[in-house]
């Protein structure tokens, strides 16, 4: 009875993933089994799958040193050699089985140089840059401007304008691009742009920092930004957005709709103000909001219920009974009408006859 019952377990074993039933498998990494290394907590890698050997230690037929020998390791080598085709030893370590091994990818391919760089400026006076996008094996996560050598700003997008530059001043940009895992690109061609000289060197005076800014989630992948409009001496020209730290745009307007978003996550968002020569203020109070989880469907066929079919019957019948009702009182009208004639016919007969009357009876009177 017991030879039949390890000859199950090791059918069971054998069977392929596809037939077994389709249950939650923990992984555990090599790192965490290395840890279980002890007599009284001993953990073994055979194959891509984790064993709890620790209450088989006093059982092996060969002696706990062997077993010892095992714990925290991968002993796919070792059992494979010794024990790989029998039936029975994949059968009883199958009764120790916890989980599977998981396989850990490491990331380590930096994305593509970032290419194309261009640097203009715009009505602001302002430096614009524009890039080609990077690819990368996974994704790429962002980039890095710099400007003079330093670090400049992080950002999603491939494009920037910088604010903070002054006039009559040269400035040399390159840009970097990274990855989740934090690979990161070769450095772009620099380019090099020289600002104008300042049309109003006296203004030195930042705007105010923008307040009231307010999120409202649009759906699972958008979310709309508003805030009350800045002041400065002369004018200001712009806006900065910021999220979770970093600059994704800027904004000639009170208002800015960030799409592409990802569902159910949350952001955090700040504003600050800049005029045309390049003073910029401080940033706004933070305000954070949550995607949805999914975006809503639209009813095709808004206003309409369940009931649209009894209400298209019901008006069907009301128009067809109103036709009915409309003939019906057509008819009504014409014998109304047709009744009135011979009413007012008879009465003219009747005035007729009694004239005629009158007239002779007067012309006896006469007489």
């Amino acid at each position: 009875m017991k030879k039949i019952f390890f000859i199950l377990l090791a059918l069971i074993v054998a069977l392929p993933l596809s037939v077994m039933p389709a249950l939650a498998v923990t992984t555990y990494t090599a790192q965490q089994v290395s840890q279980h290394n002890t007599a009284i907590n001993c953990w073994t890698i055979v194959n891509n799958k984790v064993y709890n050997l620790t209450s088989y230690i006093s059982q092996h037929p060969g002696g706990q040193s062997a077993i010892l020998g095992l714990c925290g390791i991968d002993a796919s080598t070792t059992f494979n050699a010794k024990h790989g085709s029998s039936s029975a030893a994949n059968a009883a370590l199958a009764t120790l089985y916890v989980g599977d091994l998981g396989i850990v990818t490491v990331d380590i391919t930096a994305p593509s140089m970032p290419s194309n760089l261009s640097a203009s400026l715009n009505s602001s006076n302002k430096v614009v840059l524009n890039w080609t996008a990077s690819t990368d094996n996974i994704g790429v996560t962002g980039y890095t401007v710099l400007r003079n050598g330093s670090i400049l700003v992080n950002l999603v997008n491939n494009n920037y304008i910088d604010n903070s530059v002054v006039a009559n001043s040269n400035y040399s940009y390159t840009v970097r691009a990274f990855d989740a895992a934090a690979n990161t690109s070769t450095i772009s061609s620099a380019v090099s742009i020289t600002t104008p000289l300042n049309p109003n060197p006296s203004d030195i005076t930042a705007p105010s920092v923008p307040t009231n800014l307010m999120a409202s989630v649009v759906s699972a992948n958008q979310i709309n930004l508003s805030w009350a409009t800045s002041t400065d001496n002369v004018a200001v020209t712009g806006y900065n957005i910021y999220r979770n730290g970093t600059l994704i745009s800027t904004s000639s307007t009170t208002f800015f709709n960030n799409y592409n978003l990802n569902p159910a996550t949350s952001y955090i968002y700040s504003v600050s103000a800049f005029d045309a020569v390049g003073n910029v203020s401080a940033l706004s109070s933070s305000v954070s909001a949550t995607t949805l989880t999914t975006t809503p469907v639209p009813n095709p066929n808004p206003g309409h219920h369940n009931g649209d079919k009894n209400d298209n019957k019901d008006h069907e019948y009301k128009n067809d009974h109103g036709k009915k009702l409309g003939h019906s009182e057509h008819s009504n009208n014409r014998n109304n009408e047709h009744n009135n004639n011979e009413n007012n016919n008879n009465n003219d007969d009747y005035g007729r006859a009694r004239s005629n009357q009158v007239s002779q009876s007067s012309n006896h009177n006469n007489d």
